[in-house]
């Protein structure tokens, strides 16, 4: 079963350890369609070198509906997912491109970097995405993320950025210098990367907030009418179910190591540079998977 199973949440399921407190099973999970996969490897090594008489004498298995899973409900199929961000990456670019309007641009512009800063770094959905500026390093392409205030969690992890993303911030921030230079707003006082171009009740009075989910849940409501509310979370779901990482990586990255034993800390067993470019090559091949193009150098 080690050798067939990679996935330890999976293997543990199989084995009958308990998993119910584990937790990648809040964010991961896995199909009866894949138990019964394992388990038919597992039965086919059993019996690959038997002299079975009949075929009834090897186990049969009763094939259940795919969808039904073990563990997170809230994960998207990877399909589905890359439809919605396809869409949105277009849109994006069309707006960039033809949008007269400052504040639509502004806005399309937020809610990309927002679903690119969560794909890359699997972080919850906090005020400005944890975007904030000083907490991004691109010399050495690692941003400090702080995404759940809590006492067992009184600090952040350091998540690796990929070159993608650093792009797009940068874009991001030469975009909101040059609004900046028109003095139609000001976002220098704000300690994040993102915000939200909010119009007032009076002609051409606006106020510009941090971005936040409800925001994000507002322009896709109006943007995206067909398209069902999206569960706040569902980018890290996403994230722990397809990037292909190490489960040992994962829980460090994720947090769910003890504090001082996450990656980049001092106590870890993880070499940081090993560390680092696995998560990084994983979320590269990630949003090529996705087909995520850069919009500005389309626009």
């Amino acid at each position: 079963m080690n050798r067939i199973c990679k996935d330890d949440l999976t293997k543990n399921f199989l084995i009958g350890r308990q998993v119910s407190h584990q937790p990648d099973l809040a964010y991961g999970g896995f199909s009866y369609k894949q138990l019964n996969e394992v388990y038919e490897q597992y039965i086919y090594l059993w019996f690959q070198n038997k002299n079975e008489v009949n075929v009834l004498d090897r186990p049969q298995f009763i094939q259940v509906e795919e969808q039904a899973r073990v563990g997170s409900q809230r994960v998207w199929s990877f399909d589905k997912a890359k439809k919605f961000l396809n869409t949105l990456n277009l849109k994006v670019v069309q707006v960039l491109k033809e949008e007269q309007d400052i504040a639509e641009k502004f806005n399309a512009f937020s809610v990309w970097i927002w679903f690119c800063c969560l794909l890359s770094s699997g972080a919850r959905p906090a005020i400005g995405a944890s975007s904030i500026r000083e907490n991004f390093d691109f010399i050495t392409n690692i941003a400090y993320i702080h995404d759940k205030s809590s006492r067992s969690r009184p600090h952040g992890r350091y998540s690796p950025l990929i070159e993608f993303v650093v792009n797009e911030l940068q874009h991001y921030d030469e975009f909101i210098k040059n609004i900046n230079a028109l003095e139609l707003a000001n976002t220098a006082d704000h300690i994040y990367y993102l915000s939200y171009w909010k119009k007032g009740s009076e002609f051409m009075s606006f106020t510009l907030e941090p971005l936040t989910q409800k925001h994000i849940a507002s322009y896709l409501s109006e943007n995206f009418p067909e398209m069902d509310e999206l569960y706040p979370n569902w980018t890290r779901h996403f994230v722990r179910n397809f990037l292909e990482l190490p489960d040992a990586i994962f829980k460090s990255w994720y947090a769910h190591d003890q504090q001082n034993e996450i990656g980049f800390s001092k106590y870890s067993s993880l070499q940081p540079y090993t560390y680092m470019i696995e998560i990084q090559d994983a979320v590269n091949q990630l949003f090529k998977r996705l087909g995520l193009k850069s919009v500005v150098s389309q626009s």
